[in-house]
């Protein structure tokens, strides 16, 4: 037989159905002043909870929609750098005059033609100048004709440098390194007129059909290389500065 003691102790380690009629029991005899024993009582362990073997409750709809609103926030702002980059790049230009990345800048159609008919003109300019340069030199002053021509070539090509630099091209690059590259150029094409005008004038054709013909191979090709190499990255730079 067990006292009050160990009814209030044991019951608590028995499963709730012993309890349940344990304390029917209890209730049955208690007029008698008889106290039931409780089976089982002495051998019975509680039944502590495993921690190591408990599982996470699974997350709720709410934690779930969190995350996926965090996911695609940073990809969305992956994206977004990615096309401000892509962006930039296109329709941007180099500010500080070709240094670090330069970004190079979209013309139209309409700003290509523009930028056409300002080159020939003031090449044409150009033309003029190395023209009445010549003809003084090699007429008047009666000089050699290499000479006459590599001087009017030279104060041709300061004209148009200057002028298409600012006017057509509208460049902010560096000056001395951009002329630079114009002087690349001419070391190449006036060693290629010179040889041209001297087997052209051998076979007798005019001294100035043979300088027009080298003045419009100039042209075209210098057009292309300041284009393409010397003013490539920071073409219109100079009016957005302002």
């Amino acid at each position: 037989m067990t006292d009050g003691m160990d009814f209030g102790q044991n019951e608590k380690d028995l499963p709730a159905t012993e309890r349940q009629q344990c304390a029917d029991n209890a209730d049955k005899n208690d007029g008698d002043g008889i106290v039931t024993q409780f089976p089982h009582a002495q051998n019975q362990r509680s039944i502590q909870p495993n921690t190591d073997q408990m599982i996470s409750p699974p997350p709720s709809d709410g934690d779930i929609a969190a995350d996926a609103r965090g996911e695609d926030g940073v990809q969305a702002d992956d994206n977004a750098e990615r096309e401000r980059i892509a962006d930039d790049f296109k329709n941007g230009e180099n500010e500080s005059g070709n240094a670090g990345n330069p970004k190079r800048a979209k013309l139209t159609a309409k700003e290509n033609a523009v930028q056409v008919v300002k080159f020939v003109l003031f090449s044409c300019g150009a033309g003029i100048i190395q023209m009445l340069t010549f003809t003084l030199l090699n007429e008047l002053l009666h000089l050699n004709y290499w000479v006459s021509y590599l001087i009017a070539l030279a104060l041709s090509v300061l004209y148009n440098f200057t002028v298409n630099r600012k006017f057509t091209f509208k460049s902010a690059s560096n000056v001395p390194k951009a002329m630079l590259l114009v002087v690349l150029f001419y070391c190449a094409f006036t060693p290629y007129s010179t040889w041209l005008t001297d087997a052209l004038t051998g076979k007798g054709i005019n001294e100035y059909a043979v300088l027009a013909i080298c003045m419009v191979q100039n042209l075209l090709y210098e057009f292309v290389w300041c284009r393409f190499v010397v003013y490539r990255n920071s073409i219109n730079t100079s009016t957005k500065k302002q």
